[in-house]
């Protein structure tokens, strides 16, 4: 945990820009070891947001006069003012950041009345190649809400991960005669049972888990 501090504008109901101010610990397991010491070391980190909202913040909405398709897109910046090493070099680069966009939005309603059916789900984020080691990422998924008829709070989704190692720093590695590494995938399906309003069951890491949301308590079994 470090010290941050957020500004955040909200022109209208759909719009808002924020920017946080942060430490950029780079070793924060070991400058706070209870995660209660608000410690603040290394580079500062400034984080900037903008976010556009169709029909309602919440993708769960639903309307009894018409279907209502709510969607989030959001593209921001961090960017770390600190001294980073280029692995081939060993030069000295200033700075460092990472851009992202990401975009959640209902696609289909088959009835009005209800949030059933289909959400997409997408983002990217990249980063200089020269001081990032995973420098590209890109994630991707499908959620379908109620897909057995009398279970209309469950949820099946699908989820897909391509995260990209750096050229510049396979580069190095080769230079090392080290062996060189390729892109990573993944693949997800999972599928929540919502028993009550406030406890749902879902898979995770390949354990069930059991989530109580009423007080944001999450337990693996």
């Amino acid at each position: 945990m470090t010290p941050t501090a957020e500004i955040r504008v909200v022109p209208n109901e759909h719009l808002y820009i924020k920017s946080a101010f942060l430490a950029g610990n780079r070793n924060p397991y070991a400058d706070d070891t209870t995660g209660f010491g608000f410690a603040r070391k290394d580079s500062p980190v400034v984080v900037s947001e903008i976010g556009f909202l169709t029909n309602s913040p919440d993708l769960s909405a639903s309307s009894l006069s018409q279907k209502l398709y709510p969607g989030k897109y959001k593209f921001g910046s961090s960017y770390n003012i600190g001294d980073f090493v280029d692995p081939v070099t060993q030069a000295k680069v200033s700075g460092n950041y990472v851009l992202y966009f990401m975009a959640n939005q209902a696609v289909y309603r088959q009835e009005v009345g209800r949030n059933r059916d289909l959400d997409l789900d997408f983002a990217m984020d990249w980063s200089p190649d020269n001081v990032n080691r995973l420098n590209e990422q890109i994630t991707g998924g499908l959620r379908y809400n109620g897909p057995i008829p009398r279970r209309s709070q469950d949820t099946v989704a699908f989820g897909f991960v391509y995260s990209k190692i750096s050229d510049h720093f396979n580069q190095s590695y080769l230079l090392q005669s080290l062996p060189v590494l390729g892109a990573e995938k993944a693949f997800e399906v999972n599928y929540m049972l919502q028993g009550t309003h406030w406890l749902a069951l879902q898979p995770g890491a390949g354990l069930a888990g059991v989530f109580l949301r009423a007080i944001g308590l999450s337990i693996a079994i």
